[in-house]
C-alpha cells in the first residue's frame, strides 16, 4: 500500500494541518480494513535547523541568539521534531484501535528534504511532513 500524499504539519510543531485530516482518515480506514498491513510513519522537517543542536557540536544560529545549546524553534532539534511528528500520527492510529505492533514511528530530521530551499516558506512547507511506508502487506 502506498499513499501518494503526505501528512503536512504546522511549522516547528508536531500538529498536522487541518488539510491533512482526510488523508489521516484514509490511512486509518486502510489499516482497519487490512489487519496484515504494518506501517512506519517517517517524520521530516523543512530544514537542517537543529541538526547541529544535538549537543555534539555548536548550536544553530537561532539558539546562539538566545544563549541556548539547543535549537530555539524545535526543542530536541530537528531530529526531536521529526520524531515527534511521526509519533503524533502513530498515537492517532493507536487511539483509533490499531494494534501497536503494526505501527512504527521514526524521525529523519532534515536529512531527506524534497526541496532544497529551506528559507522559502512555500517550498519549505513541502518538507514538513510525515510519510507512510508499508513494511508488511
Amino acid at each position: 500500500m502506498w499513499f501518494s500524499q503526505m501528512i503536512q504539519f504546522v511549522g516547528s510543531r508536531a500538529i498536522p494541518l487541518p488539510a491533512s485530516q482526510p488523508l489521516l482518515e484514509q490511512i486509518l480506514r486502510v489499516l482497519q480494513a487490512f489487519p496484515g498491513i504494518v506501517v512506519r510513519f517517517e517524520g521530516h522537517v523543512n530544514s537542517t535547523c537543529g541538526l547541529d543542536c544535538d549537543g555534539t557540536v555548536a548550536p544553530c544560529e537561532a539558539a546562539r541568539k538566545i544563549g541556548s545549546t539547543q535549537c530555539a524553534r524545535c526543542p530536541g532539534g530537528a531530529m526531536g521534531l521529526s520524531t515527534a511528528r511521526a509519533v503524533a500520527i502513530k498515537k492517532f492510529v493507536l487511539a483509533c484501535g490499531v494494534d501497536d505492533d503494526r505501527v512504527y514511528a521514526r524521525g529523519f530530521a532534515g536529512t531527506r528534504r524534497l526541496t532544497g530551499d529551506v528559507v522559502d516558506e512555500t517550498t519549505g512547507a513541502t518538507n514538513r511532513r510525515v510519510e507512510v511506508h508499508t513494511l508488511v502487506a
